[in-house]
């Protein structure tokens, strides 16, 4: 009977060696090809992921440039209504003295 199973393996190595594929053979192909289809796509992810950053980095500049603009705006209205109300407080103590002016010469004239 050992006979038998040792011809069985002869001719199970001979089919392998005269281009006959195994399982493992094709279980090796198929995994072969996964892989470079997975490479593939992953490739091809990498790089919409990297145009995709690079859009987000230009929006995201084009916004800092917005919001500095912003500030720079805000800073020069700040200005002008501090120098509007120091000018508004230079006109009233302006005219407080000339009416005080005013009544003094009323006082000096009865």
């Amino acid at each position: 009977m050992e006979h038998g199973l040792d011809i069985a393996e002869t001719r199970l190595r001979t089919r392998r060696r005269h281009g006959k594929q195994t399982a493992a053979a094709v279980v090796h192909s198929t995994v072969s090809s996964f892989v470079e289809g997975l490479h593939e796509l992953v490739s091809v992810q990498v790089v919409l992921k990297i145009s995709q950053l690079k859009e987000a980095d230009d929006k995201s500049l084009s916004w800092k440039e917005r919001a500095l603009k912003a500030e720079r705006k805000i800073a020069l209205l700040e200005r002008q209504v501090e120098e509007k109300t120091n000018q508004t407080n230079h006109y009233k103590k302006l005219s407080i003295r000339l009416r005080m002016r005013d009544c003094t010469k009323d006082n000096t004239k009865q």
